[in-house]
């Protein structure tokens, strides 16, 4: 259990120094927090079940809502986080957090700590998914061979001119050989001559008017 002038020294340092409305809430963290746990960011305001408390800590994620006779405390761990939505308007702003087997919306009129607060959840889920890796690049060829250089360990510049000019051999390569497929199957340049059927009915036309005229 931490002691409540521990946790309020705390909220303190992330400038949360009002504290009334949220009074129950914060003497529910006493018994909520760890004894190494440190509070990072703290806002006021609602959510579905309505006034609550919204903590980020440096392992979690905390919404607690205190009233007479029940408590609601929702407990996310940052790997359980798979997107962060955030929106803000005129007077309030708001965050969207999707789980695997729910979804939090919780609403604030402080936007520039609940922005802050976005922020720092986006860090963390990113680094405990791995995003903060280097990313491996497939548009382009020529964006690929420096990833491929650092790959291999090598980065004298004689090995990526000549990685280019294997490139360039390989396309000429590849042109030649498509331009003597394309000479074996050349077409025939006089296409042969077969009668069509328009000029055999002109002509059956042609030699039957000579014969009347014979007659």
């Amino acid at each position: 259990m931490v002691s409540l002038r521990h946790v309020d020294a705390q909220l303190a340092k992330v400038g949360m120094r009002n504290r009334f409305f949220a009074r129950p809430e914060v003497k529910e963290l006493c018994h909520i927090l760890a004894p190494n746990e440190v509070i990072k960011h703290a806002v006021n305001g609602h959510y579905d079940g309505g006034f609550a408390l919204f903590i980020a800590t440096d392992r979690r994620l905390l919404l607690i809502d205190k009233k007479p006779w029940f408590l609601t405390m929702e407990d996310i761990r940052y790997d359980m986080v798979s997107e962060v939505d955030f929106f803000a308007r005129l007077i309030d702003s708001s965050v969207s957090l999707n789980m695997i087997n729910k979804k939090l919306h919780f609403t604030t009129w402080r936007q520039e700590k609940m922005r802050k607060m976005v922020s720092y959840i986006q860090h963390k889920v990113m680094a405990l998914q791995g995003h903060n890796q280097q990313p491996y690049v497939e548009e382009g060829f020529s964006q690929a061979v420096p990833a491929m250089i650092q790959d291999s360990g090598q980065s004298d510049p004689d090995f990526a001119s000549s990685f280019q000019q294997k490139i360039k051999q390989h396309s000429l390569a590849h042109v030649a050989g498509q331009v003597a497929v394309d000479t074996a199957r050349r077409k025939p340049i006089i296409k042969p001559l077969y009668p069509r059927p328009s000029l055999v009915a002109k002509y059956g036309r042609s030699k039957i008017a000579v014969g009347s005229a014979k007659d």
